[in-house]
Protein backbone atom coordinates (compact mmCIF):
# COMPACT_ATOMS: atom_id res chain seq x y z
CA UNK A 1 0.00 0.00 0.00
CA UNK A 2 1.19 3.58 -0.71
CA UNK A 3 2.45 6.09 1.89
CA UNK A 4 -0.75 8.17 1.78
CA UNK A 5 -2.81 5.14 2.77
CA UNK A 6 -0.34 4.28 5.53
CA UNK A 7 -0.65 7.79 7.03
CA UNK A 8 -4.43 7.59 6.83
CA UNK A 9 -4.33 4.13 8.42
CA UNK A 10 -2.29 5.36 11.41
CA UNK A 11 -4.43 8.48 11.83
CA UNK A 12 -7.59 6.36 11.80
CA UNK A 13 -6.12 3.94 14.35
CA UNK A 14 -5.29 6.77 16.78
CA UNK A 15 -8.79 8.24 16.36
CA UNK A 16 -10.51 4.87 16.85
CA UNK A 17 -8.56 4.22 20.05
CA UNK A 18 -9.48 7.64 21.43
CA UNK A 19 -13.13 7.20 20.50
CA UNK A 20 -13.28 3.70 22.01
CA UNK A 21 -11.74 4.88 25.28
CA UNK A 22 -14.49 7.43 25.87
CA UNK A 23 -17.25 5.24 24.43
CA UNK A 24 -16.50 2.39 26.82
CA UNK A 25 -15.97 4.70 29.77
CA UNK A 26 -19.00 6.89 29.06
CA UNK A 27 -21.33 3.98 28.25
CA UNK A 28 -20.28 2.09 31.39
CA UNK A 29 -20.72 5.24 33.49
CA UNK A 30 -24.19 5.96 32.05
CA UNK A 31 -25.36 2.31 32.16
CA UNK A 32 -24.78 2.24 35.91
CA UNK A 33 -27.34 5.05 36.29
CA UNK A 34 -30.17 4.03 33.90
CA UNK A 35 -32.22 0.88 33.13
CA UNK A 36 -31.55 -1.70 30.39
CA UNK A 37 -34.51 -0.44 28.34
CA UNK A 38 -33.42 3.19 28.62
CA UNK A 39 -29.90 2.22 27.56
CA UNK A 40 -31.32 0.53 24.44
CA UNK A 41 -33.41 3.65 23.74
CA UNK A 42 -30.34 5.88 24.12
CA UNK A 43 -28.38 3.76 21.64
CA UNK A 44 -31.34 3.87 19.26
CA UNK A 45 -31.47 7.68 19.57
CA UNK A 46 -27.82 7.97 18.49
CA UNK A 47 -28.68 5.87 15.46
CA UNK A 48 -31.57 8.19 14.61
CA UNK A 49 -29.13 11.12 14.68
CA UNK A 50 -26.84 9.16 12.36
CA UNK A 51 -29.78 8.66 9.98
CA UNK A 52 -30.78 12.34 9.98
CA UNK A 53 -27.31 13.75 9.45
CA UNK A 54 -26.30 11.12 6.91
CA UNK A 55 -29.08 12.56 4.76
CA UNK A 56 -28.35 16.23 5.48
CA UNK A 57 -24.58 16.00 5.01
CA UNK A 58 -24.65 13.86 1.85
CA UNK A 59 -24.35 16.74 -0.71
CA UNK A 60 -21.48 18.34 1.22
CA UNK A 61 -19.34 15.21 0.85
CA UNK A 62 -19.63 15.31 -2.95
CA UNK A 63 -19.08 19.07 -3.21
CA UNK A 64 -15.89 19.30 -1.11
CA UNK A 65 -12.50 17.64 -0.85
CA UNK A 66 -13.17 14.62 1.43
CA UNK A 67 -9.90 14.94 3.37
CA UNK A 68 -10.83 18.52 4.32
CA UNK A 69 -14.21 17.37 5.63
CA UNK A 70 -12.52 14.58 7.57
CA UNK A 71 -10.18 17.10 9.24
CA UNK A 72 -13.16 19.28 10.17
CA UNK A 73 -14.88 16.29 11.80
CA UNK A 74 -11.79 15.64 13.95
CA UNK A 75 -11.58 19.33 14.96
CA UNK A 76 -15.28 19.13 15.86
CA UNK A 77 -14.64 16.15 18.13
CA UNK A 78 -11.86 17.99 19.93
CA UNK A 79 -14.10 21.03 20.54
CA UNK A 80 -17.02 18.82 21.63
CA UNK A 81 -14.88 16.96 24.17
CA UNK A 82 -13.52 20.20 25.64
CA UNK A 83 -17.06 21.61 25.98
CA UNK A 84 -18.23 18.36 27.61
CA UNK A 85 -15.38 18.48 30.14
CA UNK A 86 -16.32 22.06 31.05
CA UNK A 87 -20.03 21.17 31.41
CA UNK A 88 -19.20 18.20 33.65
CA UNK A 89 -17.34 20.59 35.95
CA UNK A 90 -20.25 23.04 35.98
CA UNK A 91 -23.01 20.41 36.29
CA UNK A 92 -21.40 18.01 38.73
CA UNK A 93 -23.27 14.70 39.10
CA UNK A 94 -25.34 15.13 35.92
CA UNK A 95 -25.17 12.64 33.03
CA UNK A 96 -26.72 15.19 30.67
CA UNK A 97 -23.39 16.35 29.16
CA UNK A 98 -22.37 12.72 28.55
CA UNK A 99 -25.67 11.89 26.83
CA UNK A 100 -25.20 14.95 24.60
CA UNK A 101 -21.63 13.84 23.94
CA UNK A 102 -22.81 10.44 22.67
CA UNK A 103 -25.48 11.98 20.45
CA UNK A 104 -23.41 14.84 18.96
CA UNK A 105 -20.41 12.56 18.57
CA UNK A 106 -22.57 10.30 16.39
CA UNK A 107 -23.08 13.28 14.05
CA UNK A 108 -19.34 13.87 13.76
CA UNK A 109 -18.87 10.15 13.19
CA UNK A 110 -21.17 10.49 10.18
CA UNK A 111 -18.90 13.17 8.75
CA UNK A 112 -15.78 11.10 9.34
CA UNK A 113 -16.94 7.62 8.34
CA UNK A 114 -19.00 8.67 5.31
CA UNK A 115 -16.10 10.78 4.05
CA UNK A 116 -13.70 7.88 4.64
CA UNK A 117 -15.61 5.87 2.03
CA UNK A 118 -14.65 8.46 -0.57
CA UNK A 119 -11.11 9.12 0.70
CA UNK A 120 -10.18 5.45 0.28
CA UNK A 121 -11.57 5.46 -3.24
CA UNK A 122 -9.16 8.29 -4.15
CA UNK A 123 -5.99 7.21 -2.37
CA UNK A 124 -6.12 3.50 -3.25
CA UNK A 125 -6.04 1.98 -6.78
CA UNK A 126 -9.23 0.11 -7.68
CA UNK A 127 -7.47 -3.26 -7.81
CA UNK A 128 -6.41 -2.82 -4.17
CA UNK A 129 -9.72 -1.58 -2.73
CA UNK A 130 -10.64 -4.97 -1.24
CA UNK A 131 -7.28 -5.25 0.52
CA UNK A 132 -7.49 -1.64 1.77
CA UNK A 133 -11.01 -2.13 3.16
CA UNK A 134 -9.95 -5.37 4.86
CA UNK A 135 -6.98 -3.61 6.49
CA UNK A 136 -9.16 -0.69 7.61
CA UNK A 137 -11.70 -3.12 9.08
CA UNK A 138 -8.90 -4.83 11.03
CA UNK A 139 -7.65 -1.37 11.99
CA UNK A 140 -10.98 -0.27 13.43
CA UNK A 141 -11.39 -3.45 15.46
CA UNK A 142 -7.80 -3.37 16.72
CA UNK A 143 -8.23 0.25 17.76
CA UNK A 144 -11.50 -0.57 19.49
CA UNK A 145 -9.92 -3.50 21.33
CA UNK A 146 -7.05 -1.32 22.58
CA UNK A 147 -9.46 1.48 23.46
CA UNK A 148 -11.76 -0.92 25.27
CA UNK A 149 -8.94 -2.11 27.52
CA UNK A 150 -7.73 1.43 28.15
CA UNK A 151 -11.27 2.72 28.72
CA UNK A 152 -12.08 -0.03 31.21
CA UNK A 153 -8.85 0.53 33.13
CA UNK A 154 -9.01 4.33 33.05
CA UNK A 155 -12.63 4.58 34.20
CA UNK A 156 -11.75 2.34 37.17
CA UNK A 157 -8.81 4.44 38.35
CA UNK A 158 -9.55 7.91 36.93
CA UNK A 159 -12.61 10.16 36.78
CA UNK A 160 -14.57 10.65 33.56
CA UNK A 161 -13.10 14.14 32.98
CA UNK A 162 -9.55 12.77 32.80
CA UNK A 163 -10.62 10.01 30.41
CA UNK A 164 -12.08 12.63 28.06
CA UNK A 165 -8.89 14.71 28.26
CA UNK A 166 -6.91 11.65 27.14
CA UNK A 167 -9.27 11.30 24.18
CA UNK A 168 -8.66 14.95 23.25
CA UNK A 169 -4.93 14.23 23.11
CA UNK A 170 -5.60 11.22 20.85
CA UNK A 171 -7.63 13.26 18.40
CA UNK A 172 -4.99 16.00 18.34
CA UNK A 173 -2.42 13.38 17.28
CA UNK A 174 -4.79 12.08 14.62
CA UNK A 175 -5.39 15.61 13.30
CA UNK A 176 -1.66 16.25 13.06
CA UNK A 177 -1.21 13.20 10.82
CA UNK A 178 -4.11 14.25 8.59
CA UNK A 179 -2.30 17.45 7.58
CA UNK A 180 0.30 15.29 5.83
CA UNK A 181 -2.40 13.73 3.63
CA UNK A 182 -3.61 15.35 0.43
CA UNK A 183 -5.75 14.24 -2.51
CA UNK A 184 -4.24 15.76 -5.64
CA UNK A 185 -6.48 14.00 -8.14
CA UNK A 186 -9.74 15.09 -6.50
CA UNK A 187 -12.39 16.57 -8.78
CA UNK A 188 -15.48 17.84 -6.95
CA UNK A 189 -18.99 17.29 -8.21
CA UNK A 190 -19.77 19.63 -11.12
CA UNK A 191 -23.42 19.63 -10.15
CA UNK A 192 -24.36 23.12 -8.96
CA UNK A 193 -28.04 22.41 -8.32
CA UNK A 194 -29.68 23.34 -5.06
CA UNK A 195 -28.82 21.58 -1.81
CA UNK A 196 -32.01 19.55 -1.37
CA UNK A 197 -32.09 18.73 -5.08
CA UNK A 198 -28.63 17.20 -4.61
CA UNK A 199 -30.04 15.00 -1.87
CA UNK A 200 -32.93 13.98 -4.12
CA UNK A 201 -30.47 13.10 -6.90
CA UNK A 202 -28.79 10.66 -4.51
CA UNK A 203 -32.11 8.98 -3.73
CA UNK A 204 -32.98 8.91 -7.45
CA UNK A 205 -29.70 7.18 -8.27
CA UNK A 206 -30.44 4.50 -5.67
CA UNK A 207 -34.02 4.07 -6.93
CA UNK A 208 -32.88 3.75 -10.55
CA UNK A 209 -30.32 1.06 -9.70
CA UNK A 210 -32.26 -1.86 -8.26
CA UNK A 211 -29.12 -3.79 -7.35
CA UNK A 212 -28.21 -1.04 -4.84
CA UNK A 213 -31.64 -1.34 -3.24
CA UNK A 214 -31.13 -5.10 -2.90
CA UNK A 215 -27.65 -4.63 -1.38
CA UNK A 216 -28.96 -2.18 1.24
CA UNK A 217 -31.91 -4.52 1.93
CA UNK A 218 -29.43 -7.29 2.75
CA UNK A 219 -27.47 -4.87 4.97
CA UNK A 220 -30.67 -3.92 6.83
CA UNK A 221 -31.53 -7.58 7.37
CA UNK A 222 -28.00 -8.31 8.60
CA UNK A 223 -28.24 -5.41 11.05
CA UNK A 224 -31.57 -6.75 12.25
CA UNK A 225 -29.97 -10.12 13.02
CA UNK A 226 -27.30 -8.71 15.34
CA UNK A 227 -29.56 -6.14 17.04
CA UNK A 228 -29.83 -8.03 20.36
CA UNK A 229 -26.05 -8.52 20.50
CA UNK A 230 -25.68 -4.73 20.38
CA UNK A 231 -28.44 -3.68 22.76
CA UNK A 232 -28.94 -6.66 25.09
CA UNK A 233 -25.51 -8.24 25.48
CA UNK A 234 -25.00 -7.14 29.11
CA UNK A 235 -28.45 -8.40 30.24
CA UNK A 236 -27.86 -11.65 28.29
CA UNK A 237 -24.63 -12.27 30.20
CA UNK A 238 -26.22 -11.41 33.54
CA UNK A 239 -29.60 -13.13 33.25
CA UNK A 240 -29.15 -15.96 30.72
CA UNK A 241 -25.55 -17.01 31.35
CA UNK A 242 -25.67 -15.96 35.03
CA UNK A 243 -22.15 -14.57 34.67
CA UNK A 244 -20.27 -11.42 35.69
CA UNK A 245 -18.76 -8.46 33.84
CA UNK A 246 -15.65 -10.61 33.20
CA UNK A 247 -17.63 -12.87 30.87
CA UNK A 248 -19.12 -9.78 29.22
CA UNK A 249 -15.59 -8.52 28.50
CA UNK A 250 -14.48 -11.92 27.19
CA UNK A 251 -17.40 -11.99 24.74
CA UNK A 252 -16.65 -8.44 23.54
CA UNK A 253 -13.00 -9.40 23.03
CA UNK A 254 -13.91 -12.62 21.17
CA UNK A 255 -16.08 -10.68 18.70
CA UNK A 256 -13.36 -8.10 18.13
CA UNK A 257 -10.59 -10.68 17.76
CA UNK A 258 -12.78 -12.64 15.33
CA UNK A 259 -13.19 -9.46 13.28
CA UNK A 260 -9.46 -8.70 13.33
CA UNK A 261 -8.39 -12.21 12.29
CA UNK A 262 -10.96 -12.50 9.51
CA UNK A 263 -10.07 -9.03 8.18
CA UNK A 264 -6.35 -9.80 8.11
CA UNK A 265 -6.95 -13.12 6.38
CA UNK A 266 -9.19 -11.37 3.84
CA UNK A 267 -6.45 -8.81 3.13
CA UNK A 268 -3.96 -11.64 2.50
CA UNK A 269 -6.19 -13.49 0.04
CA UNK A 270 -7.82 -10.41 -1.50
CA UNK A 271 -6.54 -11.18 -5.02
CA UNK A 272 -8.30 -14.56 -5.01
CA UNK A 273 -11.52 -13.03 -3.67
CA UNK A 274 -11.58 -10.52 -6.52
CA UNK A 275 -12.62 -13.32 -8.86
CA UNK A 276 -16.13 -12.87 -10.22
CA UNK A 277 -18.83 -14.09 -7.91
CA UNK A 278 -16.66 -14.84 -4.88
CA UNK A 279 -17.02 -11.37 -3.37
CA UNK A 280 -20.80 -11.46 -3.71
CA UNK A 281 -20.99 -14.99 -2.29
CA UNK A 282 -18.89 -13.87 0.67
CA UNK A 283 -21.32 -10.99 1.23
CA UNK A 284 -24.38 -13.26 1.31
CA UNK A 285 -22.76 -16.06 3.33
CA UNK A 286 -21.48 -13.76 6.06
CA UNK A 287 -24.95 -12.22 6.48
CA UNK A 288 -26.45 -15.71 6.86
CA UNK A 289 -23.85 -16.69 9.47
CA UNK A 290 -24.86 -13.71 11.60
CA UNK A 291 -28.50 -14.83 11.65
CA UNK A 292 -27.67 -18.47 12.36
CA UNK A 293 -25.35 -17.56 15.25
CA UNK A 294 -28.00 -15.35 16.87
CA UNK A 295 -30.57 -18.14 16.53
CA UNK A 296 -28.21 -20.52 18.34
CA UNK A 297 -27.71 -17.96 21.13
CA UNK A 298 -31.43 -18.35 21.81
CA UNK A 299 -30.87 -22.05 22.59
CA UNK A 300 -27.61 -22.40 24.49
CA UNK A 301 -26.76 -21.21 27.98
CA UNK A 302 -23.39 -22.95 28.35
CA UNK A 303 -20.40 -20.64 28.09
CA UNK A 304 -18.23 -22.50 25.56
CA UNK A 305 -20.86 -22.78 22.78
CA UNK A 306 -21.92 -19.18 23.44
CA UNK A 307 -18.31 -18.01 23.17
CA UNK A 308 -18.01 -19.79 19.80
CA UNK A 309 -21.21 -18.20 18.48
CA UNK A 310 -20.12 -14.70 19.47
CA UNK A 311 -16.71 -15.30 17.87
CA UNK A 312 -18.48 -16.34 14.64
CA UNK A 313 -20.59 -13.18 14.82
CA UNK A 314 -17.41 -11.10 15.06
CA UNK A 315 -15.93 -12.93 12.06
CA UNK A 316 -19.09 -12.69 9.94
CA UNK A 317 -19.76 -8.98 10.67
CA UNK A 318 -16.22 -8.05 9.60
CA UNK A 319 -16.36 -10.22 6.49
CA UNK A 320 -19.77 -8.75 5.62
CA UNK A 321 -18.57 -5.14 5.81
CA UNK A 322 -15.52 -5.65 3.58
CA UNK A 323 -17.30 -6.78 0.38
CA UNK A 324 -20.22 -4.45 1.16
CA UNK A 325 -18.01 -1.35 1.02
CA UNK A 326 -15.84 -2.64 -1.84
CA UNK A 327 -18.80 -3.51 -4.08
CA UNK A 328 -20.25 -0.01 -3.66
CA UNK A 329 -16.90 1.74 -4.20
CA UNK A 330 -16.34 -0.15 -7.45
CA UNK A 331 -19.83 0.27 -8.87
CA UNK A 332 -20.83 3.85 -7.99
CA UNK A 333 -19.39 6.85 -9.92
CA UNK A 334 -17.10 9.14 -7.89
CA UNK A 335 -19.12 12.31 -8.47
CA UNK A 336 -22.16 10.90 -6.69
CA UNK A 337 -20.57 8.27 -4.43
CA UNK A 338 -20.57 10.52 -1.34
CA UNK A 339 -24.29 11.14 -1.53
CA UNK A 340 -25.19 7.54 -2.34
CA UNK A 341 -23.02 6.11 0.46
CA UNK A 342 -24.34 8.64 3.00
CA UNK A 343 -27.95 7.90 2.06
CA UNK A 344 -27.33 4.15 2.27
CA UNK A 345 -25.88 4.68 5.75
CA UNK A 346 -28.95 6.77 6.59
CA UNK A 347 -31.34 4.05 5.45
CA UNK A 348 -29.40 1.35 7.30
CA UNK A 349 -29.18 3.29 10.55
CA UNK A 350 -32.85 4.31 10.40
CA UNK A 351 -33.87 0.67 10.36
CA UNK A 352 -31.23 -0.20 12.96
CA UNK A 353 -32.62 2.43 15.33
CA UNK A 354 -36.12 1.02 14.85
CA UNK A 355 -34.81 -2.49 15.57
CA UNK A 356 -33.05 -1.14 18.67
CA UNK A 357 -36.25 0.47 19.95
CA UNK A 358 -38.07 -2.78 19.17
CA UNK A 359 -35.52 -4.82 21.14
CA UNK A 360 -35.97 -2.48 24.12
CA UNK A 361 -39.72 -3.10 24.00
CA UNK A 362 -39.60 -6.86 23.34
CA UNK A 363 -37.25 -7.53 26.24
CA UNK A 364 -39.89 -6.09 28.58
CA UNK A 365 -42.46 -8.58 27.21
CA UNK A 366 -40.49 -11.74 26.34
CA UNK A 367 -37.46 -13.52 27.73
CA UNK A 368 -34.02 -12.62 26.42
CA UNK A 369 -33.59 -16.03 24.78
CA UNK A 370 -36.83 -15.63 22.83
CA UNK A 371 -35.81 -12.14 21.68
CA UNK A 372 -32.44 -13.41 20.42
CA UNK A 373 -34.03 -16.41 18.69
CA UNK A 374 -36.72 -14.40 16.91
CA UNK A 375 -34.36 -11.69 15.64
CA UNK A 376 -32.09 -14.39 14.21
CA UNK A 377 -34.84 -16.54 12.70
CA UNK A 378 -36.81 -13.72 11.06
CA UNK A 379 -33.67 -12.18 9.59
CA UNK A 380 -32.56 -15.57 8.18
CA UNK A 381 -35.95 -16.10 6.51
CA UNK A 382 -35.77 -12.61 4.94
CA UNK A 383 -32.22 -13.25 3.72
CA UNK A 384 -33.15 -16.52 2.02
CA UNK A 385 -36.18 -14.93 0.33
CA UNK A 386 -34.14 -11.92 -0.82
CA UNK A 387 -31.45 -14.08 -2.37
CA UNK A 388 -33.97 -16.39 -4.08
CA UNK A 389 -35.81 -13.43 -5.61
CA UNK A 390 -32.92 -11.07 -6.43
CA UNK A 391 -29.85 -13.32 -6.63
CA UNK A 392 -29.69 -13.27 -10.45
CA UNK A 393 -30.07 -9.47 -10.52
CA UNK A 394 -27.09 -9.04 -8.16
CA UNK A 395 -24.85 -11.39 -10.15
CA UNK A 396 -25.76 -9.64 -13.40
CA UNK A 397 -25.43 -6.03 -12.17
CA UNK A 398 -22.42 -5.96 -9.83
CA UNK A 399 -18.84 -5.53 -11.03
CA UNK A 400 -16.62 -7.41 -8.58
Amino acid sequence: MNNTFKLYYISSLVAVIGNAVSQIAVSWYISSMISHAHLAYLIASTFLCTFLFSVLLSPIIDRNNPIRIYRISVVGRIILLIVTIVLLKLLEGSIGPLVLLLIIQSILTVMGSNTSFKIVKYIVPEEKLLKANALLTANSRTGYLIGMFLGGILIKYLNIDTVLIIEVIGYCLSLGLLFFISINNYVGSQNTSKYFKNIWEGFSYIANNKWIMVVILIAVIANMAITPTNTLLAPYVQEVLKESSLTFSVIEILMIVGGILSSLITSKISKHLEKKGILLNLFITSASLQSISVILLGFHIMKIPVFIYFFIIGVSVAIFNIPFVTILQKNIPSDISGRVWSLLVAISTLFSSLFYYLSGYLVSVFSLKIVFFNFGLISLIFLVLTFLIFGKLLKKSIKV
